[in-house]
């Protein structure tokens, strides 16, 4: 898992996956499940050295977001329990209207305002109520660490475990542009057992192993396993844009390992610290 590995990202798609339209509100829901098997025994990745500082001339990913917006799903994560929330930003581009679902129903809840993240795969949006936040990094895991993501591919429970490749730059045009630090992963496992696309686990959480969140799942090469992230200095820069400050003070930190991702994601789903997002095109 060397830098060296990086062309292959030249087909990089982003991870939203499309839902069947319905004839109420124009998207069929189907109620969450939480009875994932148990993931096998996988030792946990000791971690090696800190990842460099951004470079222009770190490997490039290239993103094309053209055509036209539809109907999709995302998944998104609690910065504050009072309704502030953090998912990509090619999840919420251009949407006619947008919606959280509430887990284990089939009750949606309109998001409020929704601010973009100047020059990130980020965004913030104004939601319900979640049962506690997340507690974001300040650094990227160490070249090596295991990754933990949780959120809702291909619009049911999921989650898949990452081992930190490096740094790269995602490069994304069509309706808008991005030039962005971002992080390389390598995939390990997924549950359920599936193959193919992630899509719908984009705007996800990426937990490091002491439970703080690392960046967001904004993009993938199914067909090579890789998966890329964005990196915790983009945080920031959101929160000033938005002139919004998280003010949690239920905090959750679960202590992630590869034998226990299924059920912390599970908890972190039930109690609507990651939640699934609809994307309506009109």
């Amino acid at each position: 898992m060397r830098i060296g590995e990086f062309p292959f990202y030249l087909a990089v798609i982003f991870l939203i996956s499309w839902w069947s339209l319905g004839e109420d509100d124009g998207i069929t829901i189907r109620t969450p499940r939480y009875d994932q098997p148990a993931p096998p025994h996988i030792e946990m990745a000791p971690g090696g050295k800190a990842l460099p500082d951004p470079s222009y001339l770190d490997p490039r990913v290239q993103v094309e977001n053209s055509g036209p917006v539809r109907n999709s799903t995302g998944t998104a994560f609690s910065v504050d329990e009072h309704g502030l929330w953090i998912t990509a930003r090619h999840v919420v581009d251009s949407c006619g209207r947008l919606a959280f679902v509430i887990p284990g129903t089939n009750v949606l809840r309109k998001s409020g305002a929704v601010w973009i993240h100047p020059n990130s795969d980020m965004a913030l949006v104004q939601g319900p109520p979640a049962g506690a936040a997340v507690q974001l990094a300040d650094t990227p895991a160490g070249q090596g660490s295991h990754a933990f993501h949780v959120g809702y591919p291909r619009g049911k429970p999921g989650d898949v475990l990452t081992q930190v490749i490096g740094r790269a730059r995602m490069i994304t045009r069509g309706r808008y542009r991005i030039n962005e630090p971002v992080v390389a992963y390598a995939e390990i496992a997924r549950w359920p057992k599936f193959s193919g696309s992630l899509g719908g686990i984009s705007g996800g959480p990426i937990f490091n192993r002491q439970g703080h969140v690392i960046g967001v799942t904004v993009a993938g090469n199914p067909r090579r396993g890789r998966v890329t992230g964005t990196a915790p200095r983009s945080f920031e820069p959101l929160f000033e844009y938005a002139n919004k400050r998280p003010s949690a003070t239920k905090i959750t930190r679960p202590l992630f390992s590869p034998s226990n991702l299924v059920d912390h994601g599970n908890t972190l789903r039930r109690k609507m610290v990651v939640a699934q997002l609809l994307c309506f095109a009109k």
